[in-house]
């Protein structure tokens, strides 16, 4: 009967622990869906995968500026050797450069370095107005948590009051009316309440979308920390933002990377100079009858300089040449837009902020 009993216990803690861990939601505050999103957001990935990209990019452009190395071997061998047909064994190796007497393989170099800087800038970007997403969707899901609660306390309130209603219609005090317009102010509260619970799910189903969580789920308010506390000026503001927003430094490195690619570019009108070292060895063996006989080249050491003079033609050199400037003009244009835009999404801000300092 012991066991019996202790084995019946047992499985009642089991049944009643997953059906406790069943209905038990997980909670998460505001930093955890940050780190959450950070994690599982697609177009965060994304941005990560194009700085790996760019990082790759700069170690290919690093292989061009060391020598390139060659192995080579044969091995030729006759049926019948004679004097004219010997066996020959032959091995070398080389190593090659070539590099333009502007420096274009050092200026691919540099370009890709920015181009590194500019995908960690675009990551950063991407992250913080994703992040900043997460943030708008859980302050508005806590706003609409607590007009849920709000509309509960009023469904309750007018509840009791259409209890007193009734009560008070039983012993002739008032009249109908009074009972139908408490039956259709508590009507409306309920509507009101349904639909308060309705956005709560909207907003709770925004951020399983922004963060790639489970369904059920629940919002801990705690580590918000208060707006109050935070002084800061206006111009202090746009200097911060100017200096320090991603997006600005992403333009900034766009412009750098069109100066040195028309740099870069302009390699293809510059002399190239080519430099060849190797080491061969070559063996021919020969057979006479009776006995063979062996004879062996000497080892030697080659060097091989050239050079290229490029001479392009009017059709190919000058309008890309063109369309270059054109192009980095193009990366300059957007400069002044981004920093109005920055400056008025600073002043709305800061104007959200205090609207008791408006003009």
């Amino acid at each position: 009967m012991k066991k019996i009993h202790s084995c019946v216990q047992a499985l009642l803690l089991l049944v009643f622990g997953f059906a406790g861990q069943a209905l038990c939601e997980p909670s998460y505050t505001l930093k955890q869906l940050c780190q959450v999103a950070n994690k599982n957001a697609e177009t965060i990935q994304i941005a990560k995968e194009q700085t790996y990209i760019a990082e790759q990019d700069k170690k290919r452009a690093q292989s061009v500026l060391i020598p390139s190395a060659a192995l080579y071997g044969s091995y030729l061998n006759y049926k019948n050797d004679d004097i004219y047909t010997p066996d020959v064994n032959t091995l070398g190796g080389k190593l090659t450069q070539s590099f333009t007497l502007n420096g274009k393989e050092l200026i691919a170099y540099d370009v890709s370095k920015k181009s590194i800087e500019k995908a960690k800038f675009s990551e950063q970007a991407i992250r913080s107005n994703y992040i900043f997403q997460v943030s708008q969707a859980y302050i508005q899901a806590l706003n609409l948590k607590r007009l849920v609660e709000v509309a509960d306390a009023e469904v309750e309130r007018l509840n009791i009051y259409k209890n007193s209603v009734n009560e008070k219609l039983s012993v002739g005090s008032v009249t109908k009316t009074a009972l139908f317009r408490a039956q259709a102010e508590l009507s409306k509260a309920k509507t009101n309440q349904i639909v308060a619970i309705n956005n709560v799910r909207t907003a709770k189903a925004g951020i399983v979308r922004l963060t790639g969580i489970e369904d059920q789920f629940s919002i801990a308010p705690g580590d918000i920390k208060e707006v109050e506390n935070f002084s800061v000026t206006l111009e202090q503001i746009k200097s911060h933002a100017l200096e320090n927003r991603y997006e600005i430094m992403e333009a900034q490195k766009d412009v750098e990377i069109a100066q040195r690619t028309i740099a870069y570019e302009k390699g293809d009108y510059w002399p190239r100079i080519e430099l060849e070292g190797g080491y061969r060895e070559k063996d021919i063996s020969m057979i006479r009858d009776p006995e063979p006989k062996r004879n062996m080249i000497p080892k030697r050491h080659t060097s091989r300089p050239s050079s290229y003079l490029p001479c392009l033609t009017v059709d190919y050199g000058v309008p890309r040449y063109a369309r270059l400037w054109h192009d980095c003009a193009r990366q300059r244009c957007p400069w002044p837009t981004k920093k109005r835009w920055l400056s008025l999404n600073q002043n709305s801000l800061f104007w959200n902020l205090t609207p008791q300092n408006l003009p």
